[in-house]
């Protein structure tokens, strides 16, 4: 069973600033993607595949150093009934990383 159903928490880390956590609601997270999913009907492998994990997400864990140096960077999606899962987007995924910075920046 979810501890809290209503929220995803990003959790942001950095050598610079730390981590950080970042509560964001579920269900507006869910139809943004679902949004983009129908948007971009012609590229939306990411969108389409986020919306099938945030039901069950509890942490979005994204490493911005390393991420940096990455040639295809990575958020790691974690729930409480199975392992986590790694979820490789590349940069030219602008929109699908755009929305994830949105929501942890400060």
């Amino acid at each position: 069973m979810r501890e809290n159903n209503e929220f995803i928490v990003f959790r942001r880390i950095s050598l610079d600033k730390g981590a950080k956590e970042y509560k964001v609601e579920r269900e507006k997270l869910i139809d943004l993607m679902e949004a983009i999913k129908v948007m971009y009907e012609d590229n939306n492998e990411f969108a389409k595949r986020f919306v099938k994990l945030l039901p069950d997400t509890q942490l979005i864990t994204i490493d911005t150093d390393r991420n940096k140096e990455l040639d295809v960077p990575f958020v790691v999606c974690a729930t409480l009934d199975r392992p986590a899962e790694v979820v490789a987007i590349p940069r030219c995924n602008k929109i699908i990383w755009g929305v994830i910075n949105e929501f942890i920046k400060d």
